[in-house]
């Protein structure tokens, strides 16, 4: 494996996001901001819904194209925003799975894993409270028939997930050959994170919350809190993310935010930042190859 060491300039390191979602029109047209300084990137892009997957196709064709010596792989699954589609007919939810599992086995030496997928307690809570239940129990069965999926096929899950971590963890039990996975975006506490790192999974830290704490006025207190997770996490369970190369608030960022990202985990881990590149390609690469 070829590692990228000079030490003047990020552009000099391969450029790498674990989770992104680069079918979006408002990131399409950032692509060739992304991958202009450096044509070396190893991306991975995630959908939501199946209205996604063509277009996740198309960039990906478009992006081999274009950078045949980069990487650039896609992820299809169903968030658990989607869930709340099937509540009026029972019957959609089996032709999506269907659909979902047609297109992991005609599309898998193309395909990461299968995701973004898992639970989220706080669209529930947008539903009328007589509603709620239904919707709960509805992510939870398309998430176990997705990890069903995963499993059947040999890919790793990207997981997504809101206030329902237990729920999720004891899921995630029932599927002992369940390729390693990542958990995408995590933000949680200490004991959230170490109940985690006994399930094997990669985590990857967002972009747009770590630099949102970073450039905070009371970025001494927030420090405190990433400085534990810094200190759990090893570097060889740790991926970058832009999520989108967007802020907390949705706007957009700059591009290679996971390149700034890793300049502030270079200080939590008490390393060089050249460090936290090298590992995380490392790190990407393991995963996925």
């Amino acid at each position: 494996m070829t590692i990228y060491t000079a030490k003047t300039t990020f552009d000099a390191y391969i450029y790498t996001d674990a989770h992104c979602h680069l079918h979006l029109p408002s990131l399409r047209s950032q692509l060739e901001k992304i991958t202009s300084d450096n044509p070396q990137f190893c991306l991975v892009s995630a959908s939501t819904g199946a209205g996604d997957w063509p277009l996740l196709e198309n960039v990906q064709q478009e992006m081999r194209r274009h950078f045949p010596q980069s990487r650039f792989f896609i992820c299809l699954g169903y968030h658990p925003q989607e869930a709340a589609k099937f509540r009026t007919d029972s019957d959609s939810l089996e032709r999506a799975l269907e659909q979902l599992e047609r297109a992991v086995r005609s599309s898998k030496n193309s395909l990461a894993a299968v995701g973004e997928i898992g639970l989220d307690k706080c669209l529930i809570g947008k539903f009328p409270a007589e509603q709620r239940e239904q919707v709960k129990s509805l992510q939870t069965k398309l998430l176990k028939a997705q990890l069903e999926i995963a499993q059947r096929y040999g890919k790793p899950a990207v997981l997504h997930c809101v206030r329902a971590h237990g729920a999720l963890q004891d899921t995630l039990r029932h599927f002992p050959a369940l390729p390693i996975s990542l958990l995408h975006g995590f933000y949680g506490s200490p004991d959230l994170l170490r109940s985690y790192l006994k399930h094997g999974l990669y985590i990857s830290l967002s972009a747009s919350l770590l630099l949102r704490d970073s450039a905070a006025p009371d970025w001494p207190d927030k420090k405190l809190h990433w400085q534990v997770l810094a200190d759990l996490l090893p570097l060889e369970r740790l991926l970058l993310e832009s999520d989108s190369c967007q802020n907390y608030d949705g706007s957009p960022t700059p591009p290679r935010t996971t390149a700034q990202t890793a300049a502030v985990l270079a200080e939590l881990y008490r390393c060089s930042t050249e460090t936290i590149l090298e590992q995380a390609w490392s790190n990407l690469q393991n995963w996925l190859l």
